[in-house]
């Protein structure tokens, strides 16, 4: 049981680092107003 919740943190973690590596690509991309409204 703690193996595999030990792969579910580190499978969720990896997932939340790719994701905010996404944003930072998609806000670089995008103007800072148009980054404002979808954050809205």
């Amino acid at each position: 049981m703690d193996r595999t919740k030990l792969i579910i943190a580190l499978a969720l973690l990896l997932a939340a680092q790719t994701a905010a590596k996404a944003d930072s690509r998609i806000a670089k991309f995008c103007s800072p107003d148009h980054v404002r409204e979808i954050r809205r």
